[in-house]
């Protein structure tokens, strides 16, 4: 080839580089759901992880094993992993959408196009448990904790996330809990329905608006549940509500029991928390919160909830060193988490690879020939000294990995890595930043692709500018 094909890096790949890359995944926006289900790349390791998941899932007998953490570092996908499970697994309740958000694709077409993804793998059992997965009826409440959190009530903040994303699936009024416990008392004496239409006749405007005002409208609302209820007319309900109202594990597992007792027999729920491992940090007692609101949430539902987590980190790496009692229940933790799956690093790779740097196959020949020109070049180009670390540079002088990584070289995804991991153990993702880690990996890679698209393919040259 003589250093230059005459072929540019936007002909070269098999997905348009212009494409949008959204790095970052959010629960409750649906917008991009076709997209972020095309573009999922299901890797060997994620098809071990999904199979192992799925075993415990479908198995009718387990009523016991119903919590699974999801681990990887920044940009590993494992918020992608999440998103896609809440939508295989389960329906999302629209109350947890945003408006105009509506998903794209039913829980019947995702699940059937990852199947179709298994099977080009080659792994037929997994797609069988797949489709058995989709005749299990479940509701998915997918969300990120520190979203959901209140921390102004630092002891209990982690049970209360769990409380107001239940009640807003439910349709009540999560940014206030004994609110939402007036809703669900309505509802569950049947009053729920004609008490809003009651409440909008006398205030004139609807309940959805008012009840996040509820102390301005005391006298309507106690009018509009005289009227409904038939009982004489009461003074502060509402505050009423407000002064009595506690919650605790047992309450939030025995309400979950109530709701899927009202539901077809074999109907589930699932609870799926993005980050929970950063929110929890070395923090013992929302470590022992977690593990008693999903033990609780099995015991009273007998397996019909399950709770899903992801973190940075696996278990181990968050709570570290510890004394002989946080030994004890950490272990108890792992018990109820027993089902583990881990986004490695390269399986990161292989995703980068084949989501975007995919090439035409019209094209094999010329990386052919830019690999026969060019391997005996790599090895003084990448070939580091003794005193520097040492990544995956024997992997360069592979065929196979070269076209699949070009016009990047594998050691830099390690590198890039490493770097992510370091910038992280120093807090540089949190607040504003939190979501940089996530981009990272694959939305800086299309956007060096973009800025590149009218490089030409060719030898040592080239992929020292990608550098």
């Amino acid at each position: 080839m003589n250093g230059e094909s005459g072929i540019s890096f936007k002909e070269l790949f098999n997905k348009d580089i212009d494409r949008n890359i959204n790095g970052v995944i959010k629960a409750n926006d649906e917008k991009n759901l076709n997209d972020e289900v095309n573009e999922y790349v299901l890797t060997e390791e994620i098809c071990r992880n999904l199979a192992k998941f799925l075993d415990a899932y479908n198995d009718p007998s387990n009523h016991e094993q119903n919590g699974a953490w999801i681990s990887g570092f920044f940009g590993s996908g494992k918020s992608h992993l999440l998103k896609m499970l809440s939508h295989i697994l389960g329906e999302v309740p629209a109350e947890l959408v945003d408006k105009g958000n509506k998903p794209t694709m039913s829980r019947e077409q995702i699940v059937h196009a990852f199947m179709g993804k298994a099977e080009a793998q080659d792994d037929q059992m997994l797609a069988g448990q797949l489709e058995k997965a989709l005749t299990i009826p479940a509701t998915s409440i997918l969300f990120n904790i520190d979203q959901k959190a209140d921390k102004s009530n630092a002891s209990d903040m982690l049970l209360y996330a769990f409380v107001r994303v239940f009640d807003e699936a439910s349709g009540f009024y999560g940014k206030n809990p004994y609110v939402a416990k007036f809703e669900r008392d309505l509802a569950s004496n049947g009053y729920f329905k004609d008490f809003k239409q009651e409440f909008e006749q006398v205030a004139g405007k609807p309940w959805s608006e008012g009840r996040g005002e509820a102390v301005l409208w005391d006298d309507e609302i106690c009018e509009a549940y005289a009227a409904v209820t038939g009982k004489p007319e009461q003074d502060s309900i509402i505050q009423r509500y407000e002064d009595t109202y506690t919650m605790t594990v047992g309450d939030f597992a025995d309400d979950v029991n109530v709701w899927l007792s009202r539901q077809e027999p074999n109907r589930r729920i699932l609870f799926l928390v993005n980050e929970v491992g950063q929110f929890i940090g070395e923090n013992r007692e929302l470590m022992l919160s977690l593990q008693s609101i999903a033990e609780d949430l099995a015991v009273k539902t007998n397996g019909r909830a399950w709770v899903v987590v992801t973190s940075q980190e696996d278990m181990d790496t968050i709570v570290g060193d510890r004394t002989k009692q946080q030994s004890y229940d950490f272990s108890k933790i792992q018990g109820r988490f027993s089902i583990k799956l881990k986004l490695n690093s390269a399986d990161v790779v292989e995703v980068i690879q084949k989501r975007l740097l995919t090439k035409k196959p019209e094209y094999e020949s010329v990386m052919n020939e830019l690999w026969d020109e060019q391997n005996a070049n790599l090895r003084t180009m990448f070939e580091f000294t003794r005193e520097t670390s040492k990544f995956s540079n024997n992997k360069a002088y592979s065929k196979d990995d070269f076209i699949a990584s070009y016009p990047f070289v594998n050691y830099e995804f390690e590198l890039f890595q490493n770097v992510l991991r370091e910038m992280s153990r120093y807090n540089m993702f949190s607040g504003r930043h939190a979501s940089v880690g996530e981009r990272s990996m694959l939305s800086t890679i299309s956007s060096t692709l973009r800025s590149s698209q009218n490089e030409m393919v060719r030898g040592p040259d080239a992929i020292r500018q990608t550098i």
